[in-house]
């Protein structure tokens, strides 16, 4: 059984309103895949809830998936000692375009910021 742990870039604080789980968020994390099938229930909301629940929602994935992105660079990067940040920044660009990851173009930025 899974354990639900708030997560440290979108911890409820005071001032959010009481959030219960919805199902539809599924994961193989043996195979690194990932789907969405939201319930019946949230499809017969109103489409401005909707869109304000999904705007919200991909903000805090966002998040999530730069701070993954940053933690891929330094184990990458570990691997290149003695090079510069700019050749490991290159070299990690490289690897993910050979893998079809999406790189931004502020990972220096990013590295700064997780």
């Amino acid at each position: 059984m899974t354990t639900l742990t708030p997560s440290r870039f979108g911890a409820l604080d005071d001032g959010t309103p009481f959030c219960i789980p919805m199902p539809g968020l599924f994961v193989d994390l043996d195979a690194g895949f990932g789907s969405v099938a939201l319930t019946d229930e949230f499809f017969q909301a109103p489409a401005e809830v909707r869109f304000d629940v999904l705007q919200q929602w991909l903000r805090a994935l966002s998040v999530h998936k730069d701070s993954a992105l940053v933690e891929m660079f330094r184990e990458y990067s570990r691997a290149l000692p003695g090079s510069t940040i700019v050749e490991q920044i290159e070299s990690f660009r490289h690897h993910c375009n050979l893998h079809g990851i999406g790189c931004p173009a502020d990972l220096a930025v990013l590295l700064q910021r997780y």
